[in-house]
């Protein structure tokens, strides 16, 4: 259900920005064995499905049970998961969930791809129609067709990958898989590869320290144009900014703006879809204590331009029956609800346990889609992803 009303009566009231915000107007790799695909965003199940084999549900011990009813349609939610050293050997996996019109979710399994995808799945994301892309830290970046959980391409990672999205070339087809990496150990994105999605080629790499967006900690495609991607910097300079690599320059003055003292912003996600721009950032607030200071922001809106008020932060307080919510999260990434124009999934850690947690803003009421207990006991949830059959409003 949508919170449309709610927030416009919010925006519309011109608030005092609650979150510190100053707001101005703004003006050789192979391909192997590329499969057919069935319809995008409706497939079986993939390797989850309960089957025989390592990666079926039930009793498996490295997949995940099935409880979608009626395929996996489009929307899901993507996690990869990382199979740490001296652990079950199971291998790196993507699990799938279905996002569906009542704004719950259902698992589609596990995406195993003949077990190909890196042990350590660092970072994930998606390219329609249907492939599914994890790179690893220095060692693979695979595209897998999600339809038939298959192996389209491999090619060599460099550095640790930070993000994974879709991006076109300036009038040129479809788009390809951008993977933007940081110096090992480095907050900062510096190189941005482009991989073709058919055959995994290297298309272009860029040098994210060409242009002013240098310093980004996180990057996402950009909701108003296939060839220019969305940008985040940790701290002053601007919360969001549309930055065209080809050129390379920003696109025009940053969307939302600066001046954040005490915020420290470190990923975003944004996408268009059903009429609605979304934008997502996760970071923290050094002007508070305690585990609240990590927050989950998210942004609505259903035209193209307007003051783009940032909201107050989220966390997760509260369960649906009331109760406190049982782990302190931080949240390494957050991506935003297609079927709720304010909630999000969230990547709720602490420690070595993770969960993917669907968050209610208002209320700040998490739920759990997904928990490290129910994987093999070596897992990780590393990343996760939204995947849409269409992302940008063009």
């Amino acid at each position: 259900m949508r919170h449309s009303v709610l927030l416009a009566v919010l925006l519309g009231a011109c608030l005092p920005d609650p979150g510190g915000y100053v707001i101005v107007q703004d003006g050789g790799v192979g391909a192997i064995d590329a499969p057919g695909r069935d319809a995008p965003g409706r497939d079986s199940g993939g390797a989850g499905d309960g089957g025989p084999g390592r990666d079926g549900g039930g009793d498996d011990l490295c997949g995940l049970p099935v409880t979608c009813t009626d395929g996996c349609p489009l929307p899901w939610v993507l996690a990869s998961i990382e199979d740490l050293p001296g652990g079950a050997e199971c291998g790196g996996r993507v699990a799938r969930f279905a996002v569906l019109p009542d704004e719950s979710t259902c698992s589609c399994g596990m995406l195993a791809a003949d077990d190909p995808i890196p042990r350590l799945a660092f970072t994930i994301g998606f390219v329609p129609p249907s492939t599914v892309v994890v790179a690893s830290e220095d060692d693979q970046v695979v595209g897998i067709d999600a339809t038939s959980d298959r192996l389209v391409w491999s090619a060599p990672s460099r550095d640790q990958p930070g993000d994974v999205f879709p991006l076109a070339e300036p009038a040129v087809g479809p788009a390809h898989a951008a993977v933007a990496y940081r110096p090992r150990g480095s907050t900062q994105l510096r190189r941005l590869d482009l991989h073709a999605t058919d055959d995994g080629r290297l298309v272009r790499s860029f040098d994210l320290s060409a242009v002013e967006a240098f310093g980004i900690s996180g990057a996402t495609l950009s909701p108003w144009s296939r060839t220019s991607l969305r940008a985040v910097k940790p701290n002053g300079g601007y919360a969001a900014a549309d930055i065209d690599p080809w050129i390379p320059n920003l696109v025009g003055p940053p969307y939302h703006t600066a001046s954040r003292e005490s915020f420290f912003l470190q990923r975003i996600d944004s996408f268009f879809w059903d009429g609605t721009y979304r934008v997502v950032w996760t970071g923290e607030r050094s002007d508070l204590s305690g585990p609240e200071r990590h927050r989950v922001w998210s942004y609505r809106r259903t035209i193209r331009e307007d003051d783009n008020r940032v909201p107050l932060g989220s966390n997760c307080r509260n369960t649906p029956d009331d109760r406190a919510f049982d782990l302190e999260c931080t949240f390494p990434h957050a991506v935003g609800h297609p079927y709720d124009d304010t909630g999000m999934f969230a990547l709720c850690e602490q420690g070595a346990r993770t969960r993917i947690v669907r968050m209610e803003t208002f209320d700040n009421v998490c739920h759990d889609v997904l928990d490290t207990s129910e994987l093999f006991p070596s897992a990780r949830i590393s990343d996760i992803a939204i995947a849409l059959d269409d992302y940008w409003d063009e």
